[in-house]
C-alpha cells in the first residue's frame, strides 16, 4: 500500500522523466542539479552533526568499563569472550 509521502516521492522522480520526453532536457538538467546540490547539503549536515568522543572521554569509559591497557593491548572484562571466538 503507497503512502501519500511514497506517490510525491514517485511523482518528484517522475519529473524529470516527463520533462526529457517533454523536450525539455535543459529544464531537467537544472532539476538533476538543483537535487545534487541538496543531497550534498543533506549529506554536509549529517557529518557535521555526528559528535566527536574526547580521547580523556574514552578512556573514562574504558576504565568504568574495567579495560586495562598494557603494551598497546587492552585487556578487560570481555577478554575471555575474545578468546572464545
Amino acid at each position: 500500500m503507497l503512502m501519500p509521502d511514497d506517490r510525491v516521492a514517485g511523482a518528484a522522480v517522475d519529473e524529470p522523466l516527463l520533462l526529457i520526453l517533454l523536450g525539455e532536457r535543459a529544464a531537467a538538467a537544472r532539476l538533476e542539479a538543483e537535487w545534487r546540490r541538496e543531497a550534498r547539503a543533506g549529506l554536509q549536515a549529517l557529518v557535521q552533526r555526528e559528535p566527536m568522543a574526547e580521547p580523556a572521554d574514552l578512556l573514562a569509559l574504558a576504565g568504568r568499563l574495567g579495560v586495562k591497557f598494557e603494551n598497546g593491548s587492552a585487556t578487560g572484562p570481555f577478554e575471555r569472550d575474545r578468546r572464545v571466538s
